[in-house]
């Protein structure tokens, strides 16, 4: 997948940071989510894993929210069409 083979090349991932080369035109933002529901409501494989891997649950994870086609507007922005917003739920913290 590309966001690892991204990271694997020396990318380090932080909130607000715009990711390239994701989607043909169009960058990516990381947001940062560290809240115990949204972990435990969303992340069970993942979580499993990364117990196995490294015997502690996982603390937080970057969800990356991608623009709307038609106008380029992202979740949070004024204006963004409610099909964006419907199709990636928030679980990141809020932006300022």
């Amino acid at each position: 997948n590309e966001i690892r083979r991204q990271c694997a090349e020396g990318l380090e991932l932080s909130a607000g940071l715009s990711i390239h080369d994701l989607l043909e035109g169009y960058d990516c933002i990381a947001r940062w989510c560290s809240s115990r529901e949204v972990i435990k409501e969303h992340l069970g494989w993942a979580r499993w894993y990364h117990n196995t891997q490294r015997a502690v649950d996982v603390e937080g994870f970057y969800q990356i929210v991608w623009p709307g086609a038609v106008n380029g507007l992202f979740p949070w922005d004024e204006g963004v069409s409610q099909d964006v917003i419907d199709a990636q739920p928030a679980l990141y913290e809020s932006v300022q």
